[in-house]
């Protein structure tokens, strides 16, 4: 659906809240706090998670074909938002505030677009410098 502009970029930030923030989301985290004393269930589950995030790029790697350019802003921006989205979802375990949840995704799909076009000041050289 990406690859044919079916979706949006905005689109896509809320299924990621959809996927972390609900009942799979709270299943996921029982197995993943088993699997940290079971190395059976850890090795079984680390090629799905690989999968999971394979996927994830394909899809992000949709969205950075659209503007022609692939800065590695765009790399770090999908990270962001799935680090985001998976910290307010176990933020939700404990925190009933849907308003609150919804500001924050409406703060970072205004920043998103900036960040996958490349259009934040220092981003691309601060990030090369990171890794030297």
């Amino acid at each position: 659906r990406v690859a044919c502009e079916e979706i949006s970029l905005e689109e896509f930030v809320d299924f990621l809240w959809m996927m972390f923030s609900g009942r799979f989301f709270y299943i996921s985290l029982e197995f993943i706090n088993e699997a940290r004393t079971d190395p059976d269930l850890r090795s079984r589950m680390i090629p799905v998670v690989q999968d999971f995030h394979t996927a994830l790029d394909g899809i992000w790697s949709e969205f950075e074909k659209r503007d022609n350019d692939r800065p590695r802003s765009t790399d770090v921006a999908l990270k962001l938002t799935v680090c985001l989205v998976r910290g307010m979802g176990v933020q939700t375990v404990l925190k009933d505030d849907p308003e609150y949840f919804q500001s924050l995704l409406t703060a970072w799909k205004t920043i998103l677009p900036q960040l996958v076009r490349g259009q934040t000041p220092n981003l691309e050289q601060r990030l090369r410098d990171s890794n030297d």
